[in-house]
């Protein structure tokens, strides 16, 4: 099921009150004004009222094209006692699961809104097995893609998952379990308010290169809720973390989360100030991600699910020693810094269209404070062109540089922002 057939670009959110059970009027609306396109959805039990309400509840995501991954209890590891670093009794799924799926199968997978079954969150070593075994077996029984999140990197997660490279972990994984994506969460991008977290960026690389081999998508998980190290964040702060994961090929990206969690004595706990508050009101971050999205879909639509990532690179200097610094190539001759921070930093992805061959350039401002102006010099571009808010694609303003004869564009970039560019080369 390849992402790139859609129409929209896949946007949802992680936990919350995405629940057949309990979702209501309210919860839908704040939804769609946030312009999701995609639930990640738990299913009522699985009695008759609770499918009904469920089916009812995914017919009316589908008449508002919105896909969903169900979390169906027969499927989700949880149910059998496996956790993220806990196997189930024996180290192996229990003989009733296929048939378990099997149920779940026929109540759902008939469904048009349907894209994905839940199985499990982060697994560590204890839980690879059973998590191939599953994702297997819901693929063969649902038609339907298996969606298991993984661990994000971090010092001695390579310990938990027994693996002598993450990267290694992350390319065994997907070719044996066969699943249609990667996804992960990773929050240090807003840990400290700096761009430089080298985990982050080997996490981002890691799963990117490893969907790359075996010819599967990357997602990604972002942060819209503080807790925890995890700083309050801006609008800047979500613009960057989305417009990262563009650059580096996401084909679907989630917020954690939509709806603050309230895990502690008294409904409060270190979750705080997310989206939605502890009292169902939309909080600024609200319109933080309304927003983001908002842009997104309204200039690319789908667009970036049919560009092919060729190469992602930073200027004027790499995060850490496995990030390639930008070096002039094919496409672009040169980059400058006109104005800006002293410790400038932007992304540089290359892309290649899947239908017509066009390369396409983004270039992302990856400081959630300053503003930075960039100038451009093409190798071989006569024209480029850009994407207004509508999404019209519109010639770009670019100049020709008297000394060289190239065409070069002089590009603002603000806190966060991404600017996509399409070449028309010689």
């Amino acid at each position: 099921m390849a992402e790139y057939n859609r129409t929209t670009f896949p946007i949802y959110f992680w936990c919350g009150r995405a629940h057949a059970a309990i979702a209501g009027d309210r919860e839908k609306a704040d939804w769609k004004d946030a312009y999701f396109t995609r639930l990640l959805l738990g299913a009522d039990a699985p009695t008759p009222e609770g499918v009904k309400k469920t089916r009812e509840l995914l017919d009316w995501c589908y008449e508002n094209d919105i896909d969903v991954i169900l979390e169906d209890p027969r499927v989700m590891l949880y149910t059998y006692g496996l956790s993220k670093d806990q196997p189930p009794e024996g180290g192996h799924l229990p003989p009733e699961y296929r048939e378990n799926v099997r149920a779940a199968a026929r109540d759902y997978a008939d469904h048009p809104a349907v894209y994905a079954f839940g199985i499990l969150d982060e697994p560590g070593w204890q839980a690879y097995e059973p998590c191939v075994e599953s994702a297997r077996i819901v693929r063969e029984e649902t038609g339907k893609e298996p969606f298991i999140n993984q661990k994000p990197h971090y010092i001695g997660v390579e310990k938990k998952l027994r693996f002598d490279t993450y990267r290694e972990f992350l390319e065994q994984f997907a070719r044996e379990s066969g699943v249609g994506f990667l996804t992960f969460d990773h929050y240090g991008a807003v840990s400290d308010g700096k761009w430089c977290n080298p985990n982050y960026w080997y996490t981002i690389r890691s799963n990117m290169e490893a969907a790359k081999a075996n010819g599967i998508d990357m997602w990604t998980i972002v942060c819209s809720v503080p807790h925890f190290t995890y700083c309050p964040e801006t609008y800047n702060d979500i613009r960057f973390q989305v417009n990262a994961s563009l650059a580096y090929g996401a084909k679907a990206i989630s917020y954690f989360t939509l709806d603050t969690p309230r895990l502690g004595g008294g409904g409060e706990s270190n979750y705080r100030l997310g989206p939605i508050n502890w009292w169902g009101e939309r909080t600024p971050m609200y319109g933080y991600i309304r927003d983001v999205n908002r842009e997104l879909l309204g200039r690319w639509g789908s667009r970036f699910l049919r560009l092919d990532c060729e190469k992602v690179t930073h200027f004027p200097a790499p995060p850490h020693e496995e990030e390639p610094a930008f070096e002039h190539d094919e496409h672009i001759r040169a980059l400058t810094v006109l104005k800006g921070p002293e410790d400038p930093h932007v992304v540089v992805s290359t892309f290649t269209h899947k239908d017509t061959g066009d390369t396409h350039v983004f270039f992302v401002n990856t400081s959630v404070r300053d503003s930075v102006l960039l100038q451009i010099w093409y190798e071989k571009a006569q024209k480029t062109w850009s994407y207004r808010l509508d999404g019209e694609e519109v010639p770009t303003e670019e100049k020709i540089d008297p000394e060289t004869g190239a065409v070069t564009l002089e590009l603002w970039l603000a806190p966060g922002q991404g600017e996509l560019f399409r070449l028309e080369e010689k």
